[in-house]
């Protein structure tokens, strides 16, 4: 039987358990860091899609504004799907009513030049975006 010499002069590496005290304190230090990246990253997604639901909302709204400035109605509906992120846009233009609380104090001259447009951008499962911009439309007198 061959019999392996003894290294007993050879001291200068590193056990096995000072190896494995090492990695397991770096996997603890880089772990909540990985995490915060990973949440920082999901959040930059979220944000970068919604400016991007938002600037199309305002597009379509301002569109559908040039249209009504055209047609002349108080009240108008549209809608558009958007294939590549897949939303839905719906838009309502309507007058405004005397009775609404923020409007209690307002005579009817002032109500009757005010329009509300709203938009809603559906997305996900149940997720909604909603955009609202008052309208006023003074008539001009001759």
């Amino acid at each position: 039987m061959i019999r392996l010499k003894s290294h007993s002069g050879c001291n200068s590496g590193f056990m096995l358990t000072e190896v494995l005290i090492a990695i397991a304190i770096v996997g603890i230090v880089i772990t909540p860091i990985l995490l915060i990246q990973y949440n920082a990253l999901v959040g930059t997604n979220d944000f970068s899609g919604k400016i991007r639901r938002l600037f199309v909302m305002k597009n379509f709204m301002v569109e559908q504004g040039f249209k009504a400035s055209e047609q002349k109605e108080q009240k108008a509906v549209a809608e558009k799907n958007i294939k590549d992120s897949n939303v839905t846009l719906k838009y309502v233009r309507d007058k405004i009513k005397k009775g609404l609380p923020p409007f209690k104090n307002f005579d009817d001259a002032q109500v009757g030049n005010l329009c509300v447009q709203r938009i809603e951008a559906e997305f996900g499962v149940k997720k909604k975006d909603v955009l609202i911009r008052f309208l006023y439309k003074p008539k001009i007198e001759k």
